[in-house]
């Protein structure tokens, strides 16, 4: 997997692979103030070309991002600000990370854990999270939701990004038993008068979204509130629901 996101790396930006993130990151910032969270250390899981690591460090934030692909963390210290200070960037896996030195105020993963193999992977990394935080301190990512994952899912070839110099190309399969879905990046660059080819994969599992509430409190956590991305609370079961977000708190010790 990381393999691939090497691929993708120089172009994830530009064919709108972040922009889920780079959107909801203020977003969910004004809500959890709005709740009450206070911090300044924030650890970015999964931080990929830096949309969340970037937009704190921008706002004076002390961050640390960690992803397990060399070329997104590149690609992520292209994306910082010329003298933006603030920002740590560690080429690690998530499953195994526990570096920072002092706990951390908040551990946030956006478009990260709908890559995890297994529901075993997912606690893994929430003991890890929980492990990095501050007591009281606050846990938040998001999941794709099976409807999500399922109405992301195109059934033939479409030109998702196309100009002079770039062309991709995706097309899906979707394994409705497992609830996996796979999708292909067919990748055509010019460089000069030829056009270079290359292909990559994303592959993005499902997971019930009350199985994983249960999870986040079965590894420790308290108060776990599951919104949508209007920050309404998510209604197991009803249509019209392709994000959830997750919310919880460690406990104080």
């Amino acid at each position: 997997m990381a393999g691939d996101y090497d691929i993708l790396a120089p172009i994830y930006d530009r064919i709108g692979l972040a922009e889920f993130a780079t959107q909801m990151t203020p977003r969910i910032l004004n809500f959890v103030q709005r709740n009450g969270w206070l911090g300044r250390r924030i650890l970015d899981i999964g931080c990929g070309t830096g949309a969340v690591t970037n937009w704190f460090g921008e706002h004076s934030y002390i961050v640390i991002g960690i992803d397990q692909s060399a070329a997104m963390l590149a690609q992520a210290r292209k994306n910082q600000k010329t003298g933006q200070t603030g920002i740590n960037w560690i080429e690690a896996d998530i499953l195994t990370f526990d570096d920072p030195p002092t706990p951390v105020d908040m551990v946030m993963a956006l478009q990260t854990f709908n890559d995890m193999e297994s529901l075993r992977e997912l606690e893994q990394v929430f003991q890890n999270a929980l492990a990095l935080l501050g007591n009281e301190r606050w846990f938040i990512f998001d999941l794709l939701t099976i409807e999500g994952l399922a109405a992301r899912n195109q059934n033939t070839q479409q030109v998702i990004f196309e100009d002079d110099s770039l062309l991709v190309i995706s097309h899906d399969e979707f394994d409705y038993d497992r609830q996996v879905q796979t999708r292909y990046y067919q990748i055509f660059q010019r460089d000069g008068d030829v056009w270079l080819r290359d292909e990559a994969k994303q592959v993005l599992r499902a997971y019930p979204v009350q199985a994983v509430a249960s999870l986040l409190r079965r590894v420790g956590f308290e108060g776990v509130n599951v919104v949508t991305t209007d920050f309404k609370p998510f209604a197991p079961g009803q249509m019209g629901q392709p994000h959830a977000i997750f919310i919880a708190k460690k406990k104080a010790e």
